[in-house]
């Protein structure tokens, strides 16, 4: 992922450092689709628990320059899980909620509470095997959007240093480690 030039370079870069067992795959973008009608039903609920929770200039879902609503990213999730569209979407997330200064805490936040509002919603409509298998996709769903939205945070930060300051991003990376190293020795 150092120094990615294109969105499509961060993407890529990012879901090599995912693990394979927490990514969302096109097995469980099928899943999704097979309970369309179903899930497409709970987007105020999971609107509202993020509203609820999350103030507005800390919420990644709301507020100006958000790239999503929550309600919008469940559709889109549902119908277009498949999509590169989609998840190219969801690293420019990260790189806007790094340009709107929220809080990585809000961002994992907010991200927490709709995979909790997707299991207490998925444990009460489903059962068995069924219930188990949809679980599974909805947590990697979550996990893998947070990892493309936590990688091109902090590669957005990287960058955007780089480029004012001319020094390369492989450097910022080491300088970054020894001074990170230097921070915990005197915590």
């Amino acid at each position: 992922m150092q120094g990615a030039a294109t969105l499509s370079e961060l993407y890529a870069g990012i879901l090599r450092e995912l693990p394979s067992a927490q990514k969302f795959s096109e097995q469980d973008a099928h899943l999704l689709k097979a309970h369309q009608d179903q899930l497409l039903g709970w987007s105020s609920d999971l609107e509202q628990a993020v509203l609820e929770s999350i103030s507005e200039d800390q919420n990644p879902f709301a507020g100006p320059g958000a790239l999503f609503t929550v309600g919008h990213w469940w559709a889109e999730a549902i119908k277009n899980g498949t999509s590169q569209d989609f998840w190219h979407r969801l690293t420019m997330m990260g790189l806007v909620n790094a340009n709107r200064r929220l809080r990585m805490a809000s961002v994992v936040g907010a991200w927490g509470i709709v995979e909790q509002k997707l299991l207490e919603k998925t444990h009460a409509s489903f059962s068995g095997p069924e219930a188990t298998a949809l679980a599974g996709a909805l947590m990697r769903l979550v996990k893998t959007a947070l990892a493309l939205g936590s990688g091109s945070y902090l590669h957005g930060y990287l960058r955007a240093l780089s480029e004012s300051t001319g020094t390369s991003y492989a450097l910022l990376e080491r300088l970054a480690e020894t001074e990170l190293s230097n921070v915990i020795s005197s915590m």
